[in-house]
């Protein structure tokens, strides 16, 4: 699943982990995280963010949304 999901679905750039379109993946259960770590080695990115980080960017991404995808959709990423 992690494979098909940084393979084939999801938007990102290690090359620019701060893209502010990027997709997010985030993955709470503690017995499941090292696939997400493998999988974000494998992708060539040097670091990983944490639960309290992915609640405040799904926050962030919702509002940015509501304020700035009148009339075109701008903000269309998701965490």
């Amino acid at each position: 699943m992690g494979h098909i999901l940084y393979d084939e679905v999801m938007r990102y750039n290690p090359k620019n982990p701060y893209w502010f379109n990027r997709d997010r993946f985030i993955l709470s259960a503690g017995h499941g995280c090292m696939l997400q770590y493998a999988v974000l080695h494998l992708a060539c990115y040097d670091a990983v963010r944490g639960i309290a980080n992915a609640v405040g960017l799904a926050l962030a991404e919702k509002h940015l949304a509501a304020h700035f995808n009148k009339p075109n959709e701008i903000v269309d990423h998701y965490t």
